[in-house]
């Protein structure tokens, strides 16, 4: 139970900070995506560092994992064309492979596997949060999203 909470009380910090300096900077960067993607990179490191037992941490680890997969499930739709367009598709792709990828990463930990999380989380960081959509690219707002779910929904 206290990995649990040790991990929530991590989540909330680290999206404190986030939001805290995120006004300061051009990058808008989710608070709550980077501060869950924050601890469960910091638990992966504390484990093959030796300072976390993976029998405590192994199974906050992969829900942790999970919450970031679902959260690219969701923000890729207003940054894609393609999946604005096909969001069935494109959630189920992101749920099937990040959920494979992240077992595959909690069973083989390794700096190997540590730094492709790395490079795939900065990867995320840069097409959601700091990359602006080409000019022709349609604005997908919140708002532009339901208006399109209403005119589909009947």
């Amino acid at each position: 139970m206290k990995e649990f909470f040790f991990a929530l009380i991590s989540i909330v910090a680290f999206t404190g900070l986030i939001r805290a300096v995120r006004d300061k900077t051009p990058i808008r960067l989710c608070g709550v995506c980077a501060g869950t993607s924050l601890t469960w990179l910091g638990i992966t490191a504390l484990i093959l560092q030796g300072a976390l037992q993976y029998q405590d941490y192994g199974s906050v680890l992969p829900l942790l994992m999970g919450g970031s997969v679902v959260g690219i499930a969701y923000q890729g739709e207003f940054r894609f064309e393609w999946a604005f367009r096909h969001p069935f598709a494109w959630k189920f792709l992101v749920i099937v492979l990040g959920f494979t990828s992240s077992y595959y990463a909690v069973t083989h930990l390794s700096w190997g596997i540590f730094a492709a999380e790395v490079f795939v989380l900065f990867l995320m960081a840069y097409l959601f949060f700091i990359r602006k959509p080409p000019k022709n690219d349609q604005s997908r707002t919140y708002e532009s999203y339901l208006e399109t779910k209403l005119k589909n929904c009947c």
